[in-house]
């Protein structure tokens, strides 16, 4: 099931290695997220995250959205998903063009989402 979180609500570390001995898979309960994005001013790099609308669509699940309040801090970023896989994001913000990309792959170990997948979206100011 996808997810999506904020940082300071919700963020959990991979728990510990070995999630498979080889033979069959022994998972822990533990959500890890599969990646974090971090929404950014593209002239000032300045983090936006406060006022904004994120969709993450992971491919063949479902498509989640988030919308952040105006009086969300802008430092905060958003740990997105909670499966390995291929996932599609999307962000608007009052005053910005919207940005997505697709095609952000996330590895797994056939239990958790394995890496420290990072994406960046540079919104442009619009005028």
């Amino acid at each position: 099931m996808l997810k999506v979180m904020r940082a300071f609500l919700i963020f959990s570390a991979i728990a510990g290695a070995g999630c498979s001995d080889g033979t069959s898979v022994n998972c822990t309960p533990v959500l890890v997220s599969a990646f974090r994005l971090d929404v950014r001013d593209s002239i000032t790099g300045v983090s936006i995250a406060s006022n904004s609308r994120v969709i993450v669509t992971q491919v063949g699940a479902r498509t989640d959205t988030l919308s952040m309040s105006a009086t969300a801090p802008d430092t905060s970023a958003y740990y997105v998903g909670d499966a390995a896989g291929t996932y599609s994001v999307t962000v608007s913000k009052p005053g910005y063009a919207t940005w997505s990309r697709s095609g952000i792959s996330v590895p797994g170990d056939g239990c958790h989402p394995t890496g420290n997948v990072v994406v960046t979206a540079l919104l442009q100011p619009v005028r």
